[in-house]
């Protein structure tokens, strides 16, 4: 879905030892690596890399990533279905290598009044594990707990037990030290997915972190971050997620991965190193990074000179820092690109430049997705949703002019505001019609329900659904535009436009010999509007971003 041709839609501004306990030092995270091993799973109907074993041979092309790993995380599917030969391969190997052995797997034990079906269960089977591993002359260093916390005190879905933080613990220190056991200076971590709707996530996740150190008789060894990369608040909750375990003395960890929605190699990969360069250019680096996927893809692993290999993306990570600072001076934007542990400037670099309106104001642009009518169809509702009916949180302020549905002989349907608010129901507190065009402007903890009135509309045809607006950076993620179906009973399908600012590209500038370029801007008006300046890296150097605004 595009504006006009003068403009395009930008989704998001994404702009993230052997045998010893987590000891990092400032700046100098502990690295893991965990790649989907190539057993099948039947639940999610793939499997991961057909290269997974080649990993574990002495001369197998990921020397330089794997010094710089220090832990590798095996699935507990894969200790139970792969064959004794294939264990004791790579346990050996990552003794050879001076490589911790990590596992992931369920802490906790299902019953029949709960927790089938729920991440976070299978902890009956630790011991069993444990002796796989202990037979095939593996030494577990590490257990990293799936999610225990969030799916058994938080979760509301299907089998969901609604623990008490001291009820879960409870329940996961069985297992805990049955494995233990075995492995008696095995570290023991926790892994929690954010953000989630539950609001108060962060005091239930500290009262976990407290409870298992209660319980085990010593502390968390990590407290790794599963980011939900679609949420436009997954920076602010790492922050504050961070800050708690800093509090509990508990190191803190982030995977690093694609959204699962790639369908290749290089796109998984590229992914993941946007998220990556968008947390740490933000928070900057974590205790743990965890390079991992449990998605189906990267199939590609080996060698890690091809940038499209999964052991790439932790040659990648150790690259130089680069820092970008821009400012708009009279006519012009100035910018400049350093290496951030230097402040020397990267000279003959590429630097892309996209302008988008900071303000409600300016011409509305035109939002624009084509369809089907379903069958059945006997109306049609037009609409906006804001932190509500959504994975989706934040600020939001656009200036919404009309809706059209053009099923062209079949009939154009167009609804705008030159009527005021006749016709439209909205739920907003300050909503108010401007110049013709409706005004939306809400904060995180406040949410708008606009609907138009039913239009009769019958006919299975092919449509062009058209919104003109204007939306401010800001409201990224925080909601849509809707053009909703309904028969006589009930919705039949809803066809969504992500509020994002539309965005122009301004083409891009080479950086001088000490790192600077200047852009002229004289054509682009007295409107507010902002200019992103993006470096996208190379091999030698990561990526970087700025933004500067000019007007209110």
């Amino acid at each position: 879905m595009r504006p006009d041709s003068a403009w395009r839609k930008l989704g998001r501004t994404i702009l993230a030892m052997m045998l010893l306990p987590v000891i990092v030092t400032a700046g100098t995270p502990q690295v893991w690596f965990c790649p989907l091993d190539s057993y099948f799973r039947q639940s999610v109907g793939y499997g991961g890399s057909p290269q997974y074993m080649s990993l574990f041979t002495p001369d197998a092309p990921w020397s330089k990533a794997a010094a710089h790993t220090n832990v590798f995380k095996f699935y507990s599917q894969w200790i139970h279905q792969a064959s004794d030969a294939d264990l004791r391969a790579e346990f050996a190997d990552l003794n050879r290598r001076g490589i911790a052995l990590a596992l992931e797997a369920g802490a906790l034990t299902a019953s029949s009044e709960c927790g089938r079906g729920v991440e976070g269960q299978g902890g009956e089977g630790l011991l069993k594990l444990a002796l796989r591993i202990k037979q095939n002359g593996g030494i577990l260093r590490y257990v990293a707990m799936d999610e225990p916390i969030f799916f058994w005190t938080l979760y509301t879905g299907k089998n969901a037990c609604h623990e008490t933080v001291d009820q879960m613990v409870a329940n996961a220190a069985v297992n805990l030290r049955a494995l233990r056991a075995q492995f008696p200076d095995t570290l023991i971590g926790d892994i929690e997915p954010l953000p989630v709707s539950a609001p108060n996530w962060l005091p239930q996740y500290q009262a976990g972190v407290e409870a298992f150190r209660k319980a085990l008789g010593f502390p968390l060894a990590f407290f790794d971050a599963d980011i939900l990369w679609d949420s436009p608040t997954y920076l602010a909750d790492l922050a504050a997620a961070r800050k708690m375990a800093a509090s509990e003395g508990v190191p803190f960890g982030i995977i690093y991965n694609g959204d699962g929605s790639e369908q290749s190699d290089a796109g998984w990969v590229q992914s993941a190193t946007r998220h990556m360069a968008a947390v740490e250019s933000h928070l900057g680096s974590p205790d743990l990074a965890i390079f991992q996927s449990w998605h189906a893809y990267p199939k590609k692993l080996l060698p890690e000179t091809d940038s499209d290999s999964f052991t790439s993306l932790i040659d990648g990570y150790f690259r130089r820092r680069t820092a970008l600072t821009t400012s708009i001076k009279g006519s012009a934007l100035h910018g400049r690109l350093v290496a951030a542990d230097t402040g020397r400037g990267i000279a003959h670099a590429s630097v892309e430049l996209v302008l988008s309106p900071t303000a409600g104001k300016g011409t509305p642009i035109e939002y624009v997705v084509a369809g089907n009518v379903p069958p059945g169809t006997e109306s049609i509702v037009f609409g906006a949703r804001v932190n509500q009916e959504c994975t989706c949180s934040g600020t939001a302020d656009f200036l919404v002019s009309s809706f059209t549905l053009d099923a062209g002989a079949s009939g154009v349907v167009t609804r705008d505001f030159s009527n005021q608010l006749k016709g439209w129901g909205v739920s907003a507190t300050g909503a108010r019609v401007e110049g013709g065009s409706l005004h939306i402007a809400v904060r995180p903890d406040q949410s708008v329900q606009l609907n138009s009135a039913h239009v009769p509309f019958t006919a299975p045809v092919p449509y062009t659904f058209r919104v003109k607006a204007q939306v401010a950076p800001e409201s990224s993620g925080s909601g849509y535009f809707a053009l909703v179906f309904l028969n006589s009973a009930k919705e039949i399908s809803r066809v969504k436009i992500p509020l994002a600012a539309a965005t122009r590209s301004l083409g891009r500038v080479t950086t001088d010999a000490s790192g600077r370029y200047a852009f002229p801007l004289r054509a682009e008006g007295t409107e507010p509007f902002q200019v992103q300046s993006s470096y996208a890296g190379s091999g030698d150097n990561w990526p970087a971003q700025s933004i500067s605004r000019k007007g209110p």
